[in-house]
């Protein structure tokens, strides 16, 4: 009995545990409900305030992260997030920056001219995103100054955008610049939603409903082979388009809208970015808005990443930046002379020849050791005699002329191998040795300006080191500079460093100095930007991207044709040793007709 009285004892206390957790559910409803309305009746007097809230209940989600700015008034807005309490808010300054990352903006705006004169330094900001949501609320906003607004708006590609005015019972006004086929570059007229507390339209609806349909974007492309070609500039007109046009080709069918090449800039000019987003050089016409993409080979670095947004799927992720200098050299004919034999072997045979000649000097016992001394170099250079010695000398003239026959066979068979098959000279092969033996640089601003900071400094004598590809034939003739170029611009021009016969002038370290990214460029706000980016990442995967590179490569090798190679015998003629030679034996022959004609007398 004591048992089953203490299990009917602990089920009604975990039933009633269960009945009081639902009524304290309804009770925290309650007075969470009671909450917001004695929030709304707080501010019934504040039409803005209660205009905010009603935005960011319906339409801002929670434990999202929302960015508030206050130019110039904040209306209690502040307060308002708060008492929320469902959302993360940075408070922030407009003209101070900030890093950390949001999920939309929050704007509070005195007058129209405020937020003309501010809203630019929002977009100085590394993590600037015009896709986000924006509620934008004046404190007062005349209605000849609307138009103003979205002008800004619409310079800076912000899309996605609620202004409240200043009013009591405030109108909801927006704008679509991608409505009639407007695609992003204007727009036809302003949308009012009407009172904010009463409307029921979603103010923030997809505006690209027609997509990028019959939409024209202006492309600039230098000509940079084998990302980008100018039709202009290749002599046959069978070279195929470049990898990133093809890529952009293929986009511009799949979402059906066309596109404007404009071959406007120059691959060589490396544009930089500064820490206000600022781009200097040709990525400066994405910023004013003079064109849309950006190709042609475009490294992709961390600040260029962070003005702007970019595509890199189309090709792979990856290349590198090696350093190329000219190819090792024929050693010189003359070297054939000496370098059949070390520098030991030399010094061994000298010894050995004068140790024979004490020896034939000894046995012999002759007055005349000069004699002695011709006589078996006279030997060494195979020339016959009639011995007329005693067997003993017989015996040390027969094995030094089979020593000298020996050492001569070997010497006529090197120097035939060196004749026929020159050797080259040692290649440098890496930046140890090219720093000990002083190369000088001779690289291309553009790389320079990529290279980490007074890491390496352009040089100024060389003029035609200017440009990546001048560099590069600027190397290929002279072995005291190097250069630094991408490993993809070199691998595709390379026919273009070649001797008659196709051999390379040039050789690539295989070590690379650094590795890149390559990307598509456009502006930040770009419409379905991350579509294109999965689009040229499934073009690459299907294999078409590399389809057409395989093509480039095989149109671009026969462009380039070159002579069969033959044998080219080298000779090596001691023309200074014979003229030389023949000018001492003049010498000689005349001091001994003179020392004759002495005895005769």
């Amino acid at each position: 009995m004591l048992v089953v009285y203490l299990l009917v004892f602990v089920l009604s206390k975990c039933i009633v545990s269960e009945h009081d957790k639902i009524n304290m559910q309804k009770d925290f409803v309650n007075i969470e409900t009671m909450f917001n309305d004695v929030l709304t009746d707080a501010n019934k007097d504040n039409d803005v305030v209660n205009c905010t809230g009603f935005v960011l209940s319906n339409y801002f989600n929670d434990k999202k992260t929302i960015t508030l700015i206050s130019m110039d008034f904040d209306g209690g807005i502040p307060k308002l997030i708060n008492s929320f309490g469902k959302f993360n808010f940075i408070n922030r300054n407009v003209t101070k920056k900030t890093i950390l990352l949001n999920d939309m903006y929050l704007i509070t705006v005195r007058t129209e001219k405020v937020f003309v004169e501010q809203f630019e330094n929002l977009t100085k900001d590394a993590t600037w995103n015009p896709k986000l949501k924006f509620l934008i609320v004046f404190k007062e906003l005349k209605q000849e100054n609307v138009k103003d607004v979205f002008d800004i708006l619409l310079k800076h590609h912000v899309l996605n955008v609620v202004i409240a005015n200043g009013t009591n019972d405030p109108n909801i006004l927006s704008y679509n610049p991608y409505e009639n086929y407007a695609c992003g570059k204007y727009y036809t007229g302003i949308i009012n939603y009407g009172k904010c507390i009463n409307t029921s339209t979603e103010l923030y609806p997809n505006k690209l409903v027609t997509g990028l349909r019959d939409c024209i974007f202006n492309v600039s492309l230098p000509h940079w082979p084998p990302y980008t070609v100018d039709p202009g500039k290749i002599s046959k007109p069978s070279i195929p388009i470049g990898i990133e046009q093809y890529t952009i080709n293929v986009l511009a069918e799949i979402e059906k809208f066309k596109v404007n090449y404009q071959y406007n800039y120059d691959a060589d000019v490396f544009s930089t970015v500064d820490e206000d987003m600022k781009a200097t050089g040709p990525m400066d016409m994405l910023q004013r808005n003079l064109t849309d993409l950006m190709i042609g080979g475009m490294l992709l670095v961390p600040l260029r990443a962070a003005a702007f947004s970019y595509i890199y799927t189309h090709v792979d992720y990856i290349d590198e930046i090696s350093v190329v200098i000219q190819k090792a050299s024929l050693k010189p004919v003359w070297s054939f002379y000496y370098r059949e034999f070390d520098f030991r072997v030399w010094a061994l045979l000298i010894v050995v020849f004068i140790l024979f000649t004490v020896i034939v000097a000894y046995l012999l016992r002759e007055q005349d050791k000069t004699y002695i001394l011709l006589k078996l170099l006279d030997y060494f250079f195979l020339h016959g005699y009639k011995l007329r010695f005693r067997l003993s000398v017989r015996c040390i003239f027969i094995f030094w002329i089979w020593f000298t026959y020996l050492v001569n066979s070997f010497y006529q068979t090197s120097m035939m191998s060196f004749t026929t098959k020159p050797s080259l000279e040692t290649q440098i092969a890496d930046m140890e040795t090219l720093v000990e033996r002083g190369i000088e640089p001779c690289i291309s601003r553009a790389i320079i300006n990529f290279l980490p900071e007074n890491e390496i400094k352009y040089n100024e004598k060389i003029q035609s080191c200017k440009t990546i590809l001048g560099s590069i034939m600027t190397v290929s003739k002279s072995k005291y500079l190097y250069t630094i170029v991408m490993n993809t611009i070199y691998m595709y021009n390379k026919n273009k460093f070649v001797d008659e016969f196709g051999d390379p002038n040039v050789y690539s370290f295989s070590k690379p100095v650094a590795k890149v990214i390559y990307g598509i460029f456009t502006y930040k706000g770009f419409p379905l930007h991350y579509r294109f980016h999965r689009l040229a990442l499934r073009i690459r995967e299907a294999g078409l991207i590399w389809y057409h590179r395989d093509y480039q490569n095989y149109i671009n090798g026969l462009v380039h044709r070159h002579r069969q190679k033959y044998f080219v015998s080298r000779f090596a003629i001691p023309w200074y040793v014979f003229t030389i030679g023949t000018f001492l034996a003049l010498v000689a022959f005349v001091f001994e007709l003179n020392e004759k004609s002495r005895e005769i007398n």
